[in-house]
């Protein structure tokens, strides 16, 4: 290597083009990735936010289906076995949308640049 020197090469402007298109499409494919998995993420907490809606909304009818059996008179029939759910512990996270908009922004740049490289 040369040291304290410049070292020039050159490269033909096709191949320039084509090798600095193929980073920015790396770039943003990596960046669209990034999104995918972010809206990811969104949903599974949104899907367990809705389990533990559901789990209490079930809760509620249970003991309501209960209070309501107390206050019936008691009719010789099959009796129905109490449903046991689960207990879940409710969590909950702040989302941060800051980095989606990191990548939209980014992505947005490389496809600004990519636009300059084509056009």
């Amino acid at each position: 290597m040369a040291s304290k020197e410049d070292l020039y090469v050159s490269i033909y402007p096709g191949l320039y083009r084509r090798s600095k298109l193929n980073v920015l499409t790396g770039q943003a494919d990596l960046l669209n990735v990034l999104r995918h998995i972010n809206n990811l993420k969104v949903l599974a907490r949104q899907k367990r936010d809705l389990k533990l809606a559901l789990h209490r909304n079930f809760s509620t009818v249970l003991s309501m289906s209960e209070s309501i059996k107390e206050k019936l008179p008691e009719v010789k029939s099959p009796k129905i076995s109490k449903l046991e759910l689960p207990k879940m512990i409710e969590v909950k996270e702040n989302i941060d949308y800051s980095k989606r908009d990191e990548i939209d922004e980014e992505l947005t740049k490389i496809q600004e640049k990519l636009r300059e490289l084509n056009g």
